[in-house]
């Protein structure tokens, strides 16, 4: 009799964590996502204004030889 509680238990116990891991292994994939998504939009957006910017110094060097 003891030894079935005791089984029973350890049944229990074995499926709870075995719960709380698989969620814990799904946020630990929604991190990942979201990191990979900011990521993304990060290099993007920084990719956008380093063109910005290279325009914008090639016009000035333009104007300048202009100048000159």
């Amino acid at each position: 009799m003891i030894f079935r509680g005791g089984m029973r238990n350890l049944s229990e116990d074995i499926l709870a964590s075995h719960k709380d891991r698989r969620n814990k292994l799904q946020d630990l994939k929604d991190q990942a996502d979201a990191i990979k998504k900011g990521t993304a939009q990060f290099l993007d957006e920084t990719r956008r204004l380093h063109e910005g910017m290279g325009k914008d110094l090639k016009n000035g060097l333009r104007d300048n030889r202009k100048n000159l």
